[in-house]
């Protein structure tokens, strides 16, 4: 009785995965590449939040500086932090126009606030269309921001795009990028059907119009994670979100270095995941269950 529960088990695991990988997974493969635009890029901002990332700003920030865009500016806002940030940016903002550095407030406790910062840049931004990234990461071509930009049309008003993490040696880098890998194949492959859930705040883009329209951030402001997971479980459907997999519009970010540092981010994770759509959870956790009972 037993054997026969397993089996039946194990068939239907294998035939839910393989709907998830044959009809889902799939259309990562066959996804079609932006069309290419020579003219007319809408203006468009690009916002960055910084809490101690003086070296890793002053690594990557000129390869956000220096994209070959028409017109864009960079908004960086300094969340409290205490290495030289501050001056790094300073030194920056005297060398380009189009830089903007913000600061943001502090709480009671005097720590930082990620959707707080990113609130008040994104009201300071002049332009309708942002691009966010984080301060330790990096776009892999001078092209992404036209990249993306390229994926909007008419009725689009948010772009999800592929985030990975630097390779280095060592298991625990190993199974961050593929961990990393495989949930972007599963976001992009379920926005690209229709079903938009997700997104990495390290790549990502959508309009200030959409942002104001979902009244941002308040509906789970109190909650330390979840400026781009829970904004796009919100604000996403299926007719005003495409996805750029173009190798052009990635961006790579620095990995954690130790274990107790990865946990306590999937920890984080974890927390905003269970505020998703009722939909969503489901889809999520069938995948995730079937996959276990599979294996």
């Amino acid at each position: 009785m037993t054997i026969r529960i397993l089996t039946g088990v194990f068939i239907a695991s294998f035939i839910i995965q393989l709907v998830y990988y044959l009809m889902v997974y799939i259309r990562i493969i066959f996804h079609h590449r932006a069309p290419e635009k020579k003219e007319n890029f809408a203006p468009l901002s690009v916002i960055i939040s910084a809490g101690n990332e003086a070296e890793n700003l002053q690594n990557f920030l000129p390869l956000v500086l220096n994209q070959d865009y028409p017109d864009f500016e960079i908004l960086v806002i300094n969340d409290n932090s205490k290495d030289e940030t501050a001056k790094v940016l300073s030194e920056f903002s005297s060398r380009y126009d189009n830089l903007t550095v913000l600061d943001a407030e502090k709480n009671t406790s005097g720590s930082g606030n990620k959707k707080r910062a990113l609130t008040k840049a994104i009201l300071r931004a002049k332009n309708d269309l942002l691009v966010f990234t984080d301060a330790d990461c990096y776009p892999v071509s001078n092209l992404w921001l036209k990249k993306i930009a390229s994926a909007y049309s008419n009725d689009t008003e948010i772009v999800i795009a592929y985030g990975a993490y630097e390779y280095r040696k060592g298991f625990l880098n190993k199974m961050i990028r593929f961990e990393t890998f495989f949930n972007a194949v599963q976001y992009l492959s379920f926005a690209d059907l229709g079903f938009p859930y997700m997104a990495v705040g390290r790549n990502l883009s959508y309009k200030k119009s959409v942002f104001l329209k979902t009244n941002g951030f308040e509906s789970h402001k109190n909650i330390l994670s979840g400026d781009d997971d829970l904004f796009i479980n919100e604000a996403a459907d299926r007719k005003n979100t495409k996805i750029i997999t173009d190798f052009e519009s990635k961006t790579i970010s620095i990995p954690k270095h130790s274990f107790k540092a990865y946990l306590m981010q999937k920890r984080r994770h974890l927390s905003a995941g269970l505020k998703y759509r009722i939909r969503n959870k489901f889809i999520i956790g069938t995948e995730i269950t079937t996959r276990f009972f599979f294996y």
